[in-house]
């Protein structure tokens, strides 16, 4: 599988109401409503989702947005391309949608798509799109985040796969206000025009303050951090950006201790030292952790490098009555789901349907293998209040650092 760096039209919309009739059919434990073409411009859900068993739900993420589909190895494939320019869910984020917490919103940023919105109206779940501006097929979402309570993208062009020298978006911040994706401009972030300086990576750092890295003219970086975006960053040495990327360690008293529990449980599952890609609606951007378990130089450099397990998690804390939860996904769908009244702490564990390894006739090759890819689980978070939670999984088909197909996943939590 692929690590990515740390460093961090019209919607899809179902014109004809037979075609939406074929999968409802093959996933019987699912209720779907699907709305008129009209009602679906960014402001209307495309779906309105209702699950009555434990069978899951999923979609592929089709050039004019999600689709439902049997299974993904029933999606439909394309050539596998490097991850920075394929279609994939990139980030998710978790946003509370007031003041107390008992509504909470979940985003997807699509990478050269949009965003998709998720949100739960008890035993429904409402799915919206909402597609980026032509722009966004041509730039990477390298960061997306909380920002004024909304959530913003930052899309950066992406150099390392490219034949050629992309010029940098001519807005590279997008907000999600009313309905649909506007540019928007953030101090810290938005270039100096008159020196030519362009920011090309932002993240939210392990002592919870704003990293940011601008170049000039490719050749040039610069490196700031702040604790409010609204505010221009103070220069930084490298060193302490580079220390601020990476993870923070699960005996910090900075961890909340039921996400520390989940990663002691991940870690004793997968039997190896993991680090955890953590998103979740008291974080204003996905923060990354790492286990218990110590790694030495010579631990790091055996197995390719790959003696870390790179996972994903969900956290949220207990406010309003609400229970704590947090959730840790394999690759492989397995994981470890925790949820606390502030008292006592239950874990369970739980496996996510499996997903195959499948040739992609996408690829036109004599040699089956250039033509094979594996389906992994690359992202998780977790919707609604109790005793109805569900949880979202992002799907895809890799090949080295290449995608093919990708999707996301809905299932009613019961373990």
């Amino acid at each position: 599988m692929y690590y990515k760096p740390v460093f961090l039209g019209n919607s899809g919309i179902i014109k004809n109401i037979l075609f939406i009739l074929i999968p409802v059919l093959l996933i019987p434990a699912c209720q779907l409503k699907n709305l008129s073409p009209e009602k679906t411009a960014g402001q209307a859900p495309l779906y309105i989702i209702k699950i009555s068993g434990p069978e899951p739900y999923y979609f592929e993420l089709d050039p004019n947005g999600p689709l439902l589909i049997p299974s993904p190895a029933e999606a439909s494939l394309g050539p596998f391309i490097p991850w920075t320019h394929s279609r994939h869910i990139s980030h998710f984020l978790p946003v509370y949608t007031n003041e107390t917490g008992k509504e909470e919103v979940l985003y997807a940023a699509i990478n050269r798509g949009g965003i998709l919105e998720l949100r739960n109206q008890g035993i429904e779940n409402a799915l919206y799109y909402h597609p980026g501006e032509e722009i966004w097929n041509d730039f990477q979402v390298a960061a997306f985040f909380r920002y004024n309570n909304k959530p913003t993208a930052f899309l950066t062009s992406e150099r390392f796969f490219s034949v050629e020298e992309r010029p940098s978006p001519p807005s590279p911040l997008w907000v999600l206000w009313e309905g649909s994706l506007k540019p928007i401009t953030i101090s810290a972030i938005n270039a100096d025009k008159s020196a030519a300086w362009i920011s090309n990576s932002v993240f939210l750092g392990k002592d919870e303050i704003w990293y940011i890295k601008k170049s000039l003219s490719g050749q040039e970086n610069n490196y700031f951090r702040t604790i409010d975006l609204s505010l221009s960053g103070q220069g930084i040495y490298v060193e302490q950006f580079l220390e601020a990327a990476s993870p923070l360690e699960a005996t910090s008293e900075l961890v909340p201790p039921l996400l520390a529990w989940a990663l002691a449980e991940a870690e004793r599952l997968a039997g190896k030292p993991c680090n955890v890609t953590v998103v979740s609606p008291d974080f204003p951007a996905k923060r990354l952790f790492s286990g218990f378990t110590e790694v030495s130089d010579a631990d790091q450099n055996t197995e390719n490098g790959e003696f870390t397990l790179e996972l994903s998690g969900y956290y949220r804390q207990n406010i309003s009555g609400k229970e704590a939860l947090a959730a840790i996904l394999f690759p492989n769908g397995r994981g470890v789901y925790c949820r606390s009244n502030g008292i006592i702490i239950k874990d369970s564990h739980f496996t996510l349907p499996a997903l195959h390894t499948t040739a992609n006739p996408g690829i036109p090759s004599g040699n089956s293998e250039e033509n094979t890819g594996s389906f992994v689980y690359t992202g998780v978070a977790l919707l609604g209040n109790g005793p109805d939670i569900y949880l979202v999984a992002g799907w895809e088909e890799q090949k080295d650092w290449n995608v093919g197909a990708a999707g996301f996943l809905l299932v009613e939590i019961n373990w």
